[in-house]
């Protein structure tokens, strides 16, 4: 059985769980289920695992979210570029906010409803505007987006 993801517009998969390593910011809103809103989280990543991070606004409640699941919630879940024209950043309506075109989001935690290895009790995404100069998508090494535009 399928479900129901409107507006259309994103490219998304679960990456292989144990291959992210680096470092990456969110400037955008980011909120979880029941109104837990960030905004300005940096993320840390060793071997798909996330081993640090800070979050400029909204520390209690991502602290409230992340400390409290269970599983593989540490993990990177989902890596996602948006892809809709039309779309435009909500600041809180996650389907909506992870088509915007010139975005990409990352997400800690399950992923197995898309065909990943993650068992937990989040999924969390965090979104980055990529229309920013200087930012950079390689696929392969292959320039694949550049200032969140696809080349």
């Amino acid at each position: 059985m399928g479900y129901l993801n409107l507006p259309d517009g994103e490219i998304f998969a679960a990456p292989v769980e144990n291959s992210v390593n680096g470092e990456i910011y969110f400037d955008l809103p980011c909120v979880y289920h029941y109104g837990k809103q960030v905004k300005g989280v940096w993320f840390k990543f060793k071997n798909g695992k996330l081993i640090d991070y800070k979050v400029e606004n909204g520390l209690k409640a991502f602290e409230d979210v992340y400390k409290n699941a269970s599983g593989n919630k540490n993990r990177i879940g989902e890596l996602g570029i948006g892809t809709n024209p039309n779309a435009k950043i909500t600041g809180g309506m996650i389907i909506v906010d992870e088509k915007v075109r010139g975005t990409i989001h990352m997400a800690i935690g399950h992923n197995k409803h898309f065909g990943g290895k993650n068992d937990a009790t989040i999924h969390w995404d965090f979104f980055k505007n990529m229309k920013k100069k200087g930012s950079r998508i390689f696929v392969d090494r292959k320039l694949f987006m550049k200032d969140g535009i696809f080349v």
